[in-house]
């Protein structure tokens, strides 16, 4: 028999009232209300294969069929052949591609590295996602190995991939991408060979020509909603992030404790924040291959100044750290997906690809200088992360902005 009697809890209620002025927006004696979505469909993959023309350190281009009316998402897959010694590196899918690009009508409308955008993206996965995902697309596996295995590596440049954001794991809806009608073109740029591999020289991957193809996840419901949905010249509009370089390729850090500085004139656009991606160099030759699988080395000093004027300031090696747990990065517990010094214009920056709350427009600013320092010599480049907002116009190209 309980012996609990909670009368003198209850009375109490009404003397802390002044603390209960805001409106109600829970019922907890209430079943939460259950929903519905608006529209009823299913999904069904789609392959493509690509000439055999693609191979490691070429570039084509592949045109998504006209015929397509909505896609939620595309994948370049590729048959990766087993090493003849070395191994694999984890996550070996993020070093087989360079770059890809969007364009339409023969005009560029988005482009990223592809290593950078998908990393940034598995920084906001916990242990268990990265794992899950890593092995579902991006060719990890328990141990490192030198076994032929399939990835699946997400097409990160489409205006509605969910590996443009960074939370992970969730239930937020990217929306479909209509291609009805539409000239859209995708150019790959391939890594060389050795990239994949733990050992680029000795024990770099065959050949992959007649390996590749595109994989597309097309939205299927009925025709009333499928022309509602893929039929979107004039309409379609989505706002999205661009990952855009401030520095020209790694920079030499050469001597620890000592301030480098990187100015740009006339800077456009909305940012978001301001990264510095950084590695130790043991070849010390800068070689970006070279960085692959390795953790980021954190400043110990990150500034931005507008025309002589300090804008913010990150003096200290606690302060950066202060700066990523506030805005809500942090590391998952993987050596090569900690995070990089970052300096944030917006509330709890690593949500704001998905709500606004707050950005840097410098059309006011002439000049913009970053100062960093590290605590021991490394290569550092500064990307800025900016709101870009992609339509598609009445004559159905699509076109970027950054105002």
């Amino acid at each position: 028999m309980s012996r609990e009697n909670p009368r003198q809890l209850i009375r109490s209620f009404p003397l802390s009232a002044q603390f209960a002025t805001g409106p109600i927006t829970q019922d907890k004696l209430v079943p939460a209300t259950f929903g519905r979505v608006r529209t009823n469909f299913c999904q069904t993959w789609r392959e493509d294969a690509l000439p055999s023309t693609l191979d490691w350190g070429k570039t084509i281009s592949y045109f998504f069929p006209e015929s397509l009316a909505c896609i939620s998402a595309a994948y370049l897959q590729i048959q990766l052949p087993a090493l003849s010694g070395s191994t694999y590196k984890d996550f070996p899918a993020l070093y087989c591609v360079e770059e890809f690009r969007l364009l339409s009508n023969g005009v560029e409308v988005s482009k990223c590295n592809v290593k950078d955008q998908i990393r940034n993206y598995l920084e906001s996965l916990d242990d268990r996602q990265l794992r899950t995902f890593g092995e579902a697309y991006l060719g990890l596996e328990s141990g490192l190995s030198l076994d032929a295995r399939t990835v699946m590596i997400p097409i990160c440049v489409l205006p509605n991939s969910a590996y443009r954001t960074r939370n992970g794991h969730h239930n937020n809806s990217h929306g479909v991408f209509p291609l009805r009608g539409a000239k859209v073109e995708l150019q790959i740029t391939m890594s060389h060979a050795g990239r994949p591999s733990e050992n680029k020289s000795a024990n770099p991957v065959g050949s992959i020509s007649g390996l590749c193809s595109i994989l597309l996840h097309e939205v299927q419901m009925s025709e009333p909603n499928v022309d509602a949905y893929s039929n979107m010249a004039g309409r379609y509009s989505i706002v999205s992030t661009r990952r855009t370089p401030i520095t020209t390729g790694f920079q030499h850090y050469a001597v620890p404790n000592a301030v480098a500085t990187w100015s740009l004139n006339q800077p456009v656009g909305s940012i978001i924040e301001v990264e510095v991606l950084a590695y130790t160099d043991s070849d010390a030759n800068g070689d970006s291959d070279e960085f692959d699988g390795l953790p980021q080395v954190q400043p110990t000093l990150f500034r931005v100044t507008a025309d002589t004027e300090v804008v913010r300031e990150l003096d200290g090696a606690q302060r950066v750290k202060a700066e990523l747990w506030t805005n809500g990065f942090g590391s998952k517990g993987n050596s090569s997906i900690n995070s990089p010094g970052r300096l944030c214009f917006a509330v709890h920056a690593s949500e704001s690809d998905s709500i606004y709350s707050g950005a840097w427009n410098q059309q006011n600013s002439t000049t913009v200088s970053y100062d960093v320092r590290f605590p021991s010599a490394c290569y550092y480049k500064i990307v800025a992360t900016q709101y870009e907002r992609i339509k598609i116009n009445a004559r159905g190209s699509l076109e970027s902005y950054l105002d």
